[in-house]
Parts: C-alpha cells; structure tokens; sequence
C-alpha cells in the first residue's frame, strides 16, 4: 500500500479579520480598553496626510472608571489634528467598567494612526 500525495493546505489568511488582544494581565487589557474606548469616539479629521502624526496624553482614572484631569504630554504638530484628540475627553468621560485593583491612578494613552485597528477582549 501506498500512501496518498500529500495535498496543499491554504493558508489561513483572513481578509478583513482583526486582531485579536491576548494580552492576559488585566492592568494592560483595562488600558486597552481605555484606548479602545477613546479611539471609537476620536473624530479623527478626514483627508489629511497624518500617517506620522501622533499625540499623547496622561489622564487619571478612578476606582469606578471615571476620567479626567487629562494632561498634553506630546502633540502631532497639526493644530487641527491635535484638537480633535483634545475633544474626545470632551466626550468621554467615563468607561463603562471599573479598573482592576491594582491599575494606576494615572495612564498614558497614545494616539495615532493604525494600520489596522484591534479590539480589546474582556472578561469579567
């Protein structure tokens, strides 16, 4: 007896498919979901070449996911640009979950632009 010629499997390429966060500490997937939350609600302007542009900006985070006191670290240059991330506080205010126990009363969240954008995966 022999034995069948092996076959060519396709690759497993998903078009469309995302990210998927399997990041396990709960401090680093509260984070994410902080930026995922802010980033959902950013109006980002259109058309503009800001593949380069990035902001960043501290914000203290209490025990029922509240934010403020957010704080300009770094911005992009770009006037425009930058108001629009200083807007989405304006609208977020809070998360919809609390922090784990030992998250820091203050976080650094970055903005930019992604290639391809990834969705937080929580478990409570």
């Amino acid at each position: 007896m022999v034995a069948p010629p092996a076959n060519d499997i396709p690759a497993f390429d998903f078009e469309g498919g995302k990210a998927v966060n399997s990041e396990s500490d709960p401090v680093q997937l509260y984070k994410g979901y902080i930026e995922y939350t802010l980033r959902s609600k950013w109006n980002r302007p259109d058309n503009m070449a800001d593949d380069n542009y990035a902001a960043e900006v501290a914000v203290s985070v209490d025990p029922q996911g509240n934010l403020s006191q957010p704080r300009w670290l770094k911005g992009s240059g770009d006037e425009q640009w930058d108001q629009t991330v200083k807007d989405v506080f304006k609208v977020v205010s809070s998360i919809d979950r609390r922090p784990p126990t030992n998250f820091p009363p203050s976080v650094v969240i970055r903005f930019d632009v992604q290639e391809e954008e990834t969705e937080p995966v929580m478990t409570q």
